[in-house]
């Protein structure tokens, strides 16, 4: 038959489930979403042997991050200096030691989630481009922030505009 609402406006059932208020929920602040520049240093800090596959201007592009990401990279080249790449186990013993511990575990709580990596070596290539682009796109911002332009300016945005093309265009894909 067709469907008729009860008369005195009450519904029949509980429409909520049963135990709803059971349920775990999470506490405290929600969890910020990672970056590029977390999933960066995270592979970094994971598989430490990635570092030498690097070109020196992506080192220097690692070394020279802002804040804590640049703090444990510096701190893993020097690492790497003395010790060579080591496992996951002996960087987190090592950072521990630095007083970094807090600060990695931040990165490494949700690669716990994630799992591993099936490429890191491929990851790490598109999260290097992915900050070069970053990079390059503040660069541009502060250039067309200037006015007048100058015609330098303008080869310059050029150049800059060229080489963040070139990196989208390749997608992590390095030349060997």
């Amino acid at each position: 038959g067709e469907w008729r609402p009860k008369p005195d406006g009450k519904a029949r059932g509980e429409w909520k489930r049963r135990g709803r208020d059971d349920d775990q929920r999470p506490s405290g602040p929600r969890a910020v979403p990672s970056t590029p520049t977390d999933y960066a240093v995270r592979l970094m800090l994971l598989h430490s042997e990635l570092w030498d596959g690097l070109a020196d201007e992506d080192r220097s592009l690692l070394h020279d991050l802002p804040g804590v990401h640049g703090e444990l990279i510096r701190w893993l080249e020097r690492h790497l200096t003395h010790h060579g790449a080591t496992p996951w186990a002996a960087v987190e013993a090592g950072l521990a030691d630095a007083g970094l511990a807090e600060a990695a575990a931040g990165l490494m709580r949700s690669a716990r989630e994630l799992g591993d990596e099936a490429e890191p070596a491929q990851q790490l290539a598109t999260l290097v481009d992915k900050l070069w682009i970053a990079q390059i796109e503040a660069e541009i911002g502060a250039l067309l922030a200037r006015s007048p332009l100058a015609a330098d300016d303008l080869q310059q945005y050029r150049q800059l505009r060229a080489r963040a093309d070139e990196l989208r265009g390749r997608g992590g894909a390095r030349a060997a």
